[in-house]
């Protein structure tokens, strides 16, 4: 029976990809992707997971006013109670107790000074408690000043329960470790937590200059003010080291049983001046090859032995869905989602990034780790450094063992790592049975995670890269062992002032190599000659098809194939400084024939960068028309 259903899925693919031929204005021919094992209908998948909405017309509503509340109140909107503490109360005893839902409203304008902890309260997925805002918009957010010392690691807002929504909330505090961070306090899946239109900043980051954190070079402060070190079990180490220091983070950190997260949404959000990274999900219960770190006792990446009590199993986290955030001079990352499957990051924008950075420190704008079936697209990711000793520096990464990544509908400019990133890694790791035995006696492993079958479609890149480095290259830089990589409709424009630089980059390690990397229907564009290679000894093999490389030497023709190139200027407007997501469209080229020249892709999107509707599979570049 499985094998019938999966001869009848490959025949449907098979007829998808022969109407697609048959109904473009261009024959098909040479496509890469013809032994792509992808479900196309897969692909096709458009929309992040849409947040329900509740009914909040049966909720029992308690107010809170820092200034003019008091604890002895009755909590009603003329009679506001005041502290955090109560709030933690109310949350755990009114949920248990009133037959209704609990709905808790800060006072806008109101600065609650403390940290928030809602550790224990009742709600279920129809009903979750909510916690948010009331009172004259004018007033701006109700405020929580949290803190932290080098005793203790506090968020400024604590959640350890599923089934609510926070929302509508300032939130700072300069020596708390996170914002808002998320932990699981049982065994089992935390489901159904909402942040949105929260407003996160200056998380352990003390800025005292007279200028804007954005507004100023990173070479021109003390980053030690900005984030100064402290003392812990006898080790010097700063508060920034840790990624899970930072605005808004969710950590399943319990080490006696399994926890993951299913079902979050980050929507909406703006986070600044934090000392790490701008918005984490972390994932301490999904170890594999390739991760290197995890409580969970590996026996397979399926998750049919999953047993939490017993710790065995691999326990990913299901449907995140980080969505329309805003995060600026985030101190390492700007947005990390690792150990995920079937998620989403839409439509985020990431400036400034790795702006704290440090020697030792990888960092990057928007990246996933260790995720399946996973879509980045509609994200801008811009002006990340590359300072101070600080490594990678890209606008996007696909890292380690990753597969069924889809990065499209992006746009990745003035990154100065480079334009993205893919990356894997060899791991130790100790193989279980299913009964929780070992395998192989407890001996440790060496293991390369499972990086295959990744996408980046439709997508511009534009000057990204460094002078002071040309190998971050205008497009790729890949480390250690990749394969099965698609590079299609993409535009790529690189700066005409940086000499020599890397396209693609593979960095140098003769024992991991990068394999079956697809270049089709891209358009490589500068707007006057340039110097530009491919520094790609570790790419072992490829293959160019139907590209176009405007203002390249013969060099890079000769490394592509000159036989794989359309030698025409597709007329793009270029002033080298365009900022803003919804500004895209602006790189659309104007010569007709970068609407015609290109050949039909079996997985193409039914939508381009700009949203249009694809009419025709006939084009080059991220524009249909």
């Amino acid at each position: 029976m499985r094998k019938s259903k999966l001869f009848i899925r490959k025949f449907i693919v098979v007829i998808i990809g022969i109407v697609l031929c048959f109904t473009s204005l261009t024959a098909c021919g040479n496509n890469p992707d013809d032994e792509n094992p992808t479900d196309s209908l897969v692909f096709q998948k458009e929309a992040s997971g849409t947040i329900k909405e509740v009914d909040q017309s049966n909720y029992v509503t308690f107010y809170f006013d820092a200034e003019n509340g008091d604890d002895a109140n009755n909590g009603s909107v003329r009679f506001p109670k005041k502290s955090l503490k109560e709030i933690s109360r109310v949350a755990k005893e009114e949920t248990e107790r009133n037959e209704k839902p609990v709905r808790i409203l800060l006072k806008r304008g109101s600065v609650f000074n403390g940290n928030l902890n809602l550790s224990v309260f009742y709600a279920e997925e129809e009903y979750p408690l909510i916690v948010g805002a009331y009172g004259d918009e004018n007033d701006g957010y109700p405020v929580i000043s949290g803190y932290g010392s080098e005793t203790a690691i506090n968020a400024a807002v604590s959640i350890k329960r599923g089934n609510i929504v926070f929302e509508n909330i300032e939130i700072t505090g300069k020596t708390a470790f996170q914002g808002i961070y998320v932990t699981p306090m049982v065994m089992g899946a935390l489901k159904n937590v909402t942040i949105r239109n929260c407003y996160v900043h200056d998380i352990n980051f003390n800025w005292e200059y007279d200028t804007k954190a954005s507004e100023t070079n990173p070479d021109e402060i003390d980053l030690e003010k900005v984030c100064p070190l402290y003392k812990s079990d006898g080790k010097s180490y700063g508060r920034y080291y840790y990624r899970y220091y930072g605005g808004i983070i969710f950590e399943n950190n319990s080490k006696d049983y399994a926890t993951w997260f299913e079902d979050i949404y980050i929507i909406n959000n703006r986070v600044e001046n934090v000392a790490r990274t701008g918005i984490y999900v972390m994932n301490r219960w999904a170890n594999r090859p390739g991760v290197g770190y995890g409580n969970n006792k590996y026996v397979s990446d399926s998750r049919e032995f999953n047993n939490p009590l017993t710790k065995v199993g691999y326990y990913p986290h299901l449907n995140i869905v980080c969505n329309g955030n805003y995060v600026e001079c985030a101190g390492g990352d700007a947005i990390v989602l690792s150990g995920i499957e079937d998620s989403f990051l839409d439509g985020n924008t990431s400036y400034y990034a790795n702006f704290l950075g440090r020697v030792g420190f990888w960092n990057a704008g928007i990246w996933v780790f260790s995720a399946r079936n996973t879509y980045m697209q509609y994200n801008e990711a811009a002006y990340t450094y590359k300072r101070n000793g600080a490594k990678d520096a890209q606008g996007f990464d696909i890292d380690n063992a990753c597969s069924n990544v889809y990065v499209r509908y992006n746009y990745s400019h003035h990154n100065e790592g480079g334009g993205i990133l893919v990356c894997n890694n060899k791991t130790n790791l100790v193989y279980y049975n299913a009964d929780g035995t070992f395998r192989n006696g407890g001996k440790t492993e060496l293991a390369m995670g499972k990086w295959e079958n990744n996408y980046i479609t439709s997508n511009v890149f534009a000057y990204n890269g460094s002078k002071a480095d040309n190998k971050s290259s205008a497009l790729i830089t890949t480390a250690r062992a990749v394969k099965d990589l698609y590079i299609d409709n993409n535009i790529i424009i690189l700066d005409p002032e940086i000499e020599k630089q890397s396209v693609v980059h593979t960095e140098p390690d003769p024992e991991q190599v990068a394999e079956n990397f697809n270049f089709a229907n891209n358009i490589f564009y500068c707007k006057n000659p340039t110097s530009a290679l491919f520094t790609a000894s570790q790419l072992v093999s490829y293959k160019f098809f139907n590209n176009v490389f405007y203002n390249f030497s013969e060099e890079v023709k000769n490394y592509v194939g000159n036989e794989n190139i359309f030698d025409f200027d597709p007329q793009i407007d270029d002033n080298g400084n365009v900022k803003g997501y919804d500004n895209v469209a602006v790189y659309r080229p104007k010569n007709k024939a970068s609407f015609s020249k290109g050949k039909p892709y079996l997985y193409a999107l039914r939508k381009d960068i700009a949203g249009e509707k694809v009419q025709t599979l006939g084009y080059v570049g991220a524009f249909s028309k």
